[in-house]
């Protein structure tokens, strides 16, 4: 695999050595976006730089245990004067929550897996791995940066969240060799997973029992999907990957009903079916395997047009 613009990364960083530094992420982060973004945070500040990161959501429960959350900020810092942005595991600036706040003059790099990258950077560093995660991993192997514990921690987490624990199909050899890199850094990769998936309350089971209660096949186009009614309690990907496992089932998706009839939408393919490009369609976006999508407005009326787009895409 060649990696294109590998040697902007140094450069960008070294120009705005004595300038403040934002790390931002795409809204509604997960735990590729926050561990990428925490392990770059921890990178720069030993380095001496000045950095931030900028997360206006809440951080969930679950993500508390990565190193480098302190380097997080809920509010713009509006006094902080960036210099330069660098913006992680975005397809597009407005991924980024309340990016109208961004100063549009600010040098902007961009890191970035998704096929449907916009190249909004001044710099634009893309390629199709697992996570970016893996991206920075890599990208500090070759620039020679050391690893501490911490940045291995929020390293392998990312990977570990975006590839399901090494399971989807986006995991390659070259993941293995950046997560076998990061073992060697007295990490407890254990505790880390059991971090990812023994560690639900219980209105995440009761999530997944309404899930389930809602489930509907389609024997005929070979999709599943499921809805989550008044869902205050995000069960991240589980959901999706618990109803992905029933055979002859090409497509999943979760529609979840979140305050002010707001619907998010994940897609999976089990195919060659793109469901980024499916999600495209509803100005969403993501991955071939992976995908997507937020709307505004009733539920019923919306999963009726996705179900019935995604029907008329099937049969073809």
């Amino acid at each position: 695999m060649t990696y294109d613009n590998i040697d902007q990364f140094l450069p960008v960083l070294t120009r705005h050595k004595n300038n403040p530094i934002l790390i931002v992420g795409h809204k509604d982060p997960d735990l590729d976006a926050i561990g990428s973004a925490t392990a770059l945070g921890l990178q720069l500040q030993q380095r001496g730089y000045n950095c931030k990161i900028w997360v206006t959501e809440r951080i969930p429960t679950d993500y508390k245990f990565l190193p480098g959350l302190d380097l997080i900020e809920r509010k713009y810092p509006k006094n902080f004067n960036e210099k330069l942005i660098v913006a992680l595991d975005s397809s597009h600036l407005n991924r980024i929550r309340d990016y109208e706040q961004l100063d549009i003059h600010t040098e902007i790099l961009n890191i970035d897996h998704h096929s449907d990258n916009s190249y909004f950077g001044n710099e634009n560093i893309v390629w199709e791995m697992s996570s970016v995660g893996e991206m920075l991993a890599t990208l500090f192997q070759h620039i020679g940066w050391d690893l501490t514990s911490d940045i291995a921690t929020c390293l392998y987490t990312a990977i570990s969240f975006d590839t399901g624990q090494f399971s989807y199909s986006n995991t390659t050899d070259h993941t293995f060799e950046i997560a076998s890199l990061l073992l060697k850094h007295n990490i407890q990769h254990h505790k880390i997973i059991e971090r990812l998936t023994e560690n639900k309350t219980p209105a995440y089971f009761q999530q997944i029992q309404n899930a389930l209660n809602n489930m509907i096949y389609n024997e005929d186009y070979r999709y599943i999907y499921t809805t989550l009614p008044h869902c205050k309690e995000s069960p991240g990907n589980d959901i999706i990957n618990f109803i992905r496992m029933r055979k002859n089932t090409d497509v999943c998706i979760v529609f979840r009903d979140l305050p002010n009839q707001l619907v998010k939408i994940s897609l999976r393919s089990k195919t060659d079916f793109d469901v980024a490009k499916f999600a495209a369609k509803f100005k969403g976006g993501g991955h071939k395997k992976a995908a997507g999508i937020q709307l505004e407005g009733d539920i019923n009326q919306i999963q009726k047009d996705v179900i019935t787009a995604l029907e008329h895409e099937l049969i073809r």
